[in-house]
């Protein structure tokens, strides 16, 4: 494509996006578009198949049947909602074959190492899923209208989560041992989720901000996000870490099925390295 047209298209397609309008052919979007959606949904693939794989164990060790209800519902909507990131991008060309036998089995350092009891679980869940409640609403608004649709679908899943997190942190604040327990989870947890919203100065959040496919900073959702968790766990109780405590992962060690060369994520373990030392 020649590179008056590729201006065109750029064109018609951001003062479709800045008037508010849908995109919803691949058509309309560039490569550079299409390639910020793409690294969007493989994140959030493979972060709603770690949630289906540390939920899974606990369908066996929920203390009562009725929790073991609840962890398999929750179960099962988590691998459905990766099916739908990878039917998405199915449908924006990309074969998620491969991708998933590299990610379907991956545990990020964070999440693997101390969901080992039911109050570890119970902390995990509420800071995870009320985090995604301040992602999720905004994908079901941005730019790209087939996005719009499958969060919508998720989004109702999300409201039955998030009520068993908040549930149980009340009752886990109701007797001073379990209080306790949960706040040495609490304080573990915070700033390893924490980083989940990452960094307004990366490139991609920026890319991302500036074809509203995320509609508001990093920076914006997690004080938004932090301030609602903050008055549900005062109320209970809970003394809560302040909102710079930030704790960032290794990279994925998939990331080169993410288009990222050696060089990047050597780029990129830098930048963690530096807001690991603000």
């Amino acid at each position: 494509m020649s590179e008056i047209t590729d201006t065109t298209k750029h064109d018609a397609m951001m003062a479709k996006i800045l008037s508010g309008q849908k995109l919803e052919s691949i058509d309309e979007i560039t490569d550079d578009y299409k390639r910020v959606l793409i690294a969007q949904l493989r994140k959030q693939a493979v972060g709603e198949l770690a949630g289906a794989h540390i939920l899974l164990p606990w369908i066996k060790m929920a203390p009562t049947i009725d929790e073991m209800v609840d962890i398999a519902m929750m179960t099962k909507d988590e691998a459905r909602h990766a099916k739908v990131c990878f039917d998405l991008l199915e449908s924006l060309g990309v074969p998620t074959g491969e991708y998933y036998k590299q990610n379907h089995l991956y545990r990020s350092p964070f999440f693997s190492k101390r969901l080992k009891t039911w109050t570890q679980l119970v902390v995990f869940n509420f800071f995870l899923f009320s985090s995604a409640d301040h992602h999720f609403p905004y994908f079901s608004i941005c730019s790209w209208c087939p996005y719009n649709r499958m969060m919508r679908k998720i989004l109702d899943d999300e409201v039955m989560h998030i009520a068993h997190g908040d549930s149980w942190m009340e009752r886990l604040s109701q007797s001073p041992r379990t209080r306790e327990e949960a706040q040495c989870d609490l304080n573990y947890w915070f700033p390893k989720i924490n980083s989940i919203f990452g960094s307004s100065e990366f490139k991609l959040n920026k890319a991302s901000l500036k074809y509203k496919i995320q509609l508001r900073s990093s920076q914006e959702m997690r004080l938004a996000w932090y301030a609602e968790i903050k008055e549900k766990l005062e109320k209970n109780g809970y003394q809560v870490p302040p909102v710079e405590a930030i704790e960032y992962a290794k990279p994925h060690p998939g990331l080169v099925l993410l288009n990222w060369s050696g060089q990047i994520a050597k780029r990129w373990q830098r930048i963690v390295n530096r807001l690991k030392r603000i």
